[in-house]
C-alpha cells in the first residue's frame, strides 16, 4: 500500500513499520557478515594452532578442511585461505 493514499493518522505507524523492516533487514546482513567473519577467524586460529602442534585423533585434518570447504563460497574467505592456508596445509600434510 503506498504511503500517499494512506490515512494522515496511519501514516506515522507506517512509516515506522517500513523504518522497523528496513533496519531489521540491515541488521541481519550486519550479523551475517559479523559471523562469518567470526567463524573464519577462529577456523583460521584452529589450522595455524594444528600446523604448530600437529595433534592427533578424532579426523581433525578431515574436519578442518571440510569446514574450510564450506566457508570457501564466499569471496573474502577464499582470498584469505589462498593467501596462506592453501600452501600450509599442503606442506604440513593437513589437505
Amino acid at each position: 500500500m503506498p504511503l500517499v493514499t494512506t490515512a494522515p493518522g496511519k501514516l506515522a505507524t507506517r512509516v515506522r513499520r517500513v523504518c522497523l523492516r528496513w533496519s531489521f533487514g540491515h541488521f541481519r546482513k550486519s550479523t551475517k557478515s559479523r559471523l562469518l567473519r567470526a567463524s573464519t577467524v577462529l577456523l583460521a586460529t584452529i589450522t595455524e594452532l594444528h600446523a604448530f602442534f600437529k595433534f592427533d585423533g578424532a579426523n581433525i585434518n578431515k574436519r578442518i578442511r571440510e569446514i574450510w570447504d564450506v566457508l570457501l563460497v564466499h569471496m573474502d574467505v577464499k582470498e584469505l585461505y589462498d593467501a596462506r592456508y592453501a600452501q600450509l596445509m599442503k606442506d604440513r600434510g593437513m589437505s
